[in-house]
């Protein structure tokens, strides 16, 4: 009850600052900064709860931002004439009763569910299944590197090493590209192998942490359906004592174990005994909701060209009894385009539709944003994607700008026109490159339009010391920041909205780094 009457309140404060005339965007920013806080205040409360995907925090924050869409005169475009775009995900949890026994060197060992092992995927029963050593577990057909060369694997269970194998930066593309560094992929590639379960060696760094990490993939997970016959292969991440056991060296330390099983003096192929195991899970299916609206465009004939403009507004929920309000992750992206979609209502400038997405689930893996690219009725309308998340903090000057050049050399110089007209910040290229350790040009909800060939950009202040922690809270927000960060999602989409000519597709793939560079070694005119 009491929400529903923090709900209403606020409504009301919004609502009485708006009218449904048409105004200036001068006229409508005086406003913008105690809007800005007044939503963040709400959405990155502790009564909502973290804002995790399926849960009560985040119906109610879904809930919220369509009555603040509904007060700004957003129309709905959801499902069924709604602002919500429903869909359903997985919650399952692995259970105690779980059993992994060891047969190595004549011995039998228990091992005990999260102290010893932790289960990634539950397949079917395992009896007696022999062990092969497979370093990483993987093979790239360009480089003729193949862990699986020569080695049967059918019926067997394949332990493999985490990560990826060292080599040049195409070969390390090429892993990054096929996501070879992910147990999932690994478990797929065994399993097309033929084997019956995987085991995965973490890194020295997560096994110095097993207690905090094996204690968080115990708990619930929330994820994408999965399909029976995806998990017709078990696996499990083993702590270092059953590790240094399977290899007979008890006798060392897992770091000096790890980096001899990386420096390839145990050769892939070993046998490490065998193993029986059943991991038993209880799942259910759940439901989560992106939240949509559009501002209609002034141009009919225009109709079928979207600009979509988008944040997610999940978070991490509760975790160890502590609330993750997520206030700049991603509270600040949310009501940024909260902003930016009653500018665009107010001043009904656009030609073109304006579409505003609120993703849900971006923190299971982009599955909200990935709902949306694949179910979305009129996706195919989609002609570029405007992306904030994690915005409201750092330098009130300065944010991180990636992707606008990469499918559209159009949009990039749109891009930066839009800035120099609005929010005139300096756009901190270093991020911007597909290949960049940090791999962000993949880690956002834009990347699930961008997969699809649809221009990008996004709008990030790349990390604090608050990142996935209890003190992202609301009083760290930079809200002029905030404010300049809604006039230029207004800015961008408003000039892709009017422009004479549907927005070039090119493939350009320039970065802004690269651009710069060209611009200052060319000669003066």
């Amino acid at each position: 009850m009491q929400i529903i009457k923090l709900i209403v309140l606020t409504a009301m404060i919004v609502g009485c600052s708006q009218t449904h005339k048409q105004k200036t965007m001068n006229e409508l920013t005086k406003d913008s900064q105690t809007l800005l806080r007044s939503n963040l205040e709400f959405l990155a409360s502790d009564e909502l709860e973290g804002r995790e995907t399926t849960k009560r925090g985040a119906r109610i924050a879904a809930q919220y931002i369509a009555s603040q869409l509904k007060q700004y005169g957003v129309k709905p475009f959801g499902d069924d004439g709604t602002y919500f775009q429903n869909f359903d995900l997985q919650s399952q949890r692995f259970q105690p009763s779980s059993k992994l026994v060891l047969y190595n060197n004549k011995k039998e060992k228990s091992l005990t569910f999260i102290d010893n092992f932790v289960p990634i995927l539950a397949g079917k029963t395992i009896d007696n299944s022999q062990m092969v050593y497979l370093k990483y577990g993987v093979t790239d057909s360009i480089s003729n590197y193949d862990d699986y060369a020569g080695i049967d694997v059918k019926g067997k269970t394949v332990v493999c090493l985490s990560g990826v194998p060292e080599g040049d930066e195409e070969f390390k593309k090429r892993m990054g590209n096929k996501h070879w560094g992910r147990s999932t992929t690994k478990t797929k590639w065994a399993k097309k192998k033929g084997a019956v379960a995987v085991f995965i060696l973490s890194s020295t760094y997560y096994m110095k942490r097993w207690e905090r990490y094996s204690k968080y993939f115990s708990k619930e997970r929330i994820g994408r359906i999965r399909e029976e016959n995806e998990e017709a292969i078990s696996a499990a991440w083993l702590d270092s004592v059953a590790i240094k056991d399977l290899f007979n060296l008890g006798n060392i330390t897992y770091t000096q174990l790890y980096d001899t099983l990386k420096a390839g003096y145990i050769k892939p192929g070993m046998n490490l005994g065998s193993v029986s195991m059943e991991i038993k899970k209880e799942s259910k299916i759940v439901n989560a909701r992106n939240v949509v609206g559009i501002v209609d465009g002034n141009d009919k004939s225009l109709d079928n060209e979207l600009v979509t403009v988008g944040a997610h507004y999940d978070h991490e929920g509760i975790k160890g009894g502590k609330v993750y309000n997520g206030a700049d992750d991603n509270g600040s992206g949310t009501v940024a385009i909260l902003e930016s979609a009653r500018q665009m209502s107010a001043t009904k400038s656009n030609k073109r539709p304006i579409v505003y997405v609120f993703h849900a689930a971006e923190e299971k893996g982009l599955l909200g944003a990935y709902y949306f690219t694949n179910h979305f009725e009129r996706f195919d309308d989609v002609i570029v994607n405007i992306n904030m998340d994690m915005v409201g903090r750092g330098s009130t000057d300065t944010i991180f700008a990636v992707g606008s050049g990469m499918i559209s050399s159009e949009f990039f110089d749109i891009v930066e026109e839009a800035n120099k007209e609005s929010a005139n910040f300096v756009f901190d290229y270093t991020l911007d490159d597909e290949n960049h350790k940090s791999r962000i040009y993949y880690r956002s909800d834009h990347w699930a339009f961008a997969k699809k060939g649809v221009p990008v950009v996004f709008f990030t202040i790349d990390g604090h010391p608050d990142y996935h922690k209890p003190t992202d809270d609301v009083e760290k927000i930079n809200f002029p920041k905030l404010d300049k960060v809604a006039r230029l999602a207004s800015q961008i989409a408003l000039k892709v909205a009017n422009l004479d000519h549907k927005l070039i597709v090119d493939n350009a793939k320039i970065t802004g780094t690269n651009k710069k560079k060209e611009e200052q070694n060319s000669p003066t005119q």
